[in-house]
């Protein structure tokens, strides 16, 4: 099994990709770890610049 780290780099669609297609190629099955992690809360962010206004 692949185990792979959504932490670093890159976006949630770009991982999952990626996980794909190692998958495939190595005939092995994956899980993705902490794939929103570090990535801002899109509401929190409208909510905050909302109340500004």
């Amino acid at each position: 099994m692949l185990k792979l780290d959504g932490n670093y780099l890159e976006g949630e669609e770009q991982i999952v990709q990626t996980a794909l297609a190692l998958s495939i190629l190595t005939q092995k099955t994956f899980t993705i770890n902490n794939i929103r992690a570090n990535k801002p809360n899109i509401v929190k962010i409208v909510k905050h610049f909302y109340h500004r206004i």
